[in-house]
């Protein structure tokens, strides 16, 4: 998100950036009606601009339900879950209508109180149910 930050407050000439904005009124600050401009695409037309700024919601959500309940939360006195209806971002940028509905996840309760065997078996887990998808691997 410090990008998208930092992206917004350039003020100085936008052709040397490598990420950047195009300054359509030229007053050399980002406004709302100005696009990114991300290379190897350019500037963003009105739908890539409009993804860009909902993966940038995608992220803060993220970052606020991961930081929560830590040193770092930046309001220790809310819950911050992440809702899942977020992640149509994703969906949306592979050409998928948004299909994940509202509910919310508590993932600061992944690193709260963590059983020292939790890691090993969600990582068992997931390889056991990959091991139902994926093809067998190769023999030695």
């Amino acid at each position: 998100m410090e990008v998208y930050d930092q992206i917004r407050s350039e003020t100085d000439d936008q052709s040397d950036d490598i990420l950047a904005y195009a300054d359509v009124n030229e007053n050399n600050y980002y406004d709302v009606y100005d696009h990114f401009i991300i290379p190897p695409w350019g500037e963003l037309d009105e739908d890539q601009q409009a993804l860009a700024l909902d993966f940038e919601a995608m992220f803060a959500a993220l970052s606020a339900a991961f930081l929560d309940r830590t040193e770092y939360d930046e309001e220790p006195d809310v819950d911050t879950p992440f809702d899942i209806k977020n992640l149509n971002a994703l969906l949306k940028a592979i050409g998928l209508p948004p299909l994940l509905p509202s509910a919310t996840i508590d993932l600061a309760s992944w690193w709260e109180d963590v059983d020292p065997t939790g890691f090993r078996d969600g990582l068992r887990s997931l390889v056991n149910i990959l091991a139902l998808v994926l093809p067998p691997p190769p023999p030695y």
